[in-house]
């Protein structure tokens, strides 16, 4: 019998709580944006991390509901949101911010039987 260090709904749990924080974080950073640097970019970078933010939140409500689609459209946001780590200049913040994205996608990864739907799980099928 192999020993796992979480257990399936633990791990969902976990991911949930990963992805929550990174929407606060989002949340946060675009109150700060909008503090510090008044003017045409605000217009510009604020909506796209309010996006960041809301799809973060978004996967960590819709990852529990073991979708294919939904596991791999995250894979796909947190693959996006690391390489748009170097789009611009590459400082501590960015390499935090992308850090902590590699992180969870590396759980998404190695955890990824808890994400996908069995074979025997028709619950999960339908697309609600």
């Amino acid at each position: 019998m192999k020993a796992t260090f979480f257990s399936g709904e633990t791990t969902v749990k976990i991911a949930q709580i990963l992805f929550l924080l990174k929407s606060l974080m989002w949340l946060l950073f675009s109150v700060i944006f909008v503090i510090l640097f008044l003017g045409k970019a605000v217009l510009i970078i604020t909506p796209i991390i309010l996006a960041d933010a809301i799809l973060f939140l978004w996967l960590g409500w819709k990852i529990a509901k073991k979708r294919r689609w939904v596991y791999y459209f995250a894979l796909l946001f947190l693959f996006a949101n690391i390489v748009m780590a170097f789009a611009d200049e590459f400082g501590w913040a960015d390499f935090l911010v992308m850090l902590s994205d590699v992180a969870i996608l590396a759980f998404l990864i190695l955890k990824r039987k808890q994400f996908l739907p069995t074979n025997i799980d028709t619950k999960s099928i339908d697309d609600r």
